[in-house]
């Protein structure tokens, strides 16, 4: 470990520098020379993905996390480009790109906390519970969807109702805010 720890070090700090970079200009599109700085950093990671696989080829294509960091690097390469080009993509569409490319990535550079000792079983507990929270999140959503359409489906609610209730709770939700 004490070998290759140097060498996990430096691609931790390269992919946490992309992760900071990416936050940036998917938060700044106008900032054109953070979108260069990130874009020279995913072909520096691009290029050692290249050279695992061209070095250990069958090993490389049988572990999942080889294909999920390709997977997240090309989500956030399709993100950069459409930034580039930004003026003939649709705004709703553009920010759905960045939170499909941005949180798989954030994510991925949360397991390189995994080099430092003090981290590791933090950063794999943190990771246990998001597993062990999947079923409850999923009956929950279950249940909100359910008590949200049973609630349009009121009888005592009449279009006006309706529009007045909604009316309420967006008031209350400005409000708060």
């Amino acid at each position: 470990w004490e070998m290759i720890f140097p060498w996990a070090l430096l691609y931790s700090i390269i992919y946490w520098t992309f992760c900071g970079l990416a936050y940036i200009f998917y938060s700044y599109p106008h900032r054109r020379d953070v979108g260069w700085c990130q874009l020279m950093f995913l072909i520096i990671l691009l290029a050692f993905e290249a050279k695992c696989l061209i070095s250990v080829r069958r090993m490389y294509l049988q572990r999942k996390s080889n294909w999920s960091d390709n997977i997240i690097l090309l989500l956030n390469l399709i993100a950069i480009l459409m930034l580039f080009s930004q003026n003939s993509i649709n705004p709703y569409f553009m920010n759905w790109t960045k939170i499909i490319a941005l949180a798989p990535l954030w994510m991925r550079g949360l397991t390189w906390f995994r080099i430092f000792t003090p981290t590791r079983y933090l950063v794999t507990m943190i990771f246990r519970v998001f597993i062990d929270f999947l079923p409850f999140l999923f009956l929950f959503t279950y249940v909100v969807f359910f008590f949200a359409f049973s609630w349009r489906l009121s009888p005592s609610l009449d279009e006006d109702g309706i529009n007045q209730e909604l009316m309420t709770f967006y008031l209350a939700f400005i409000e708060t805010t």
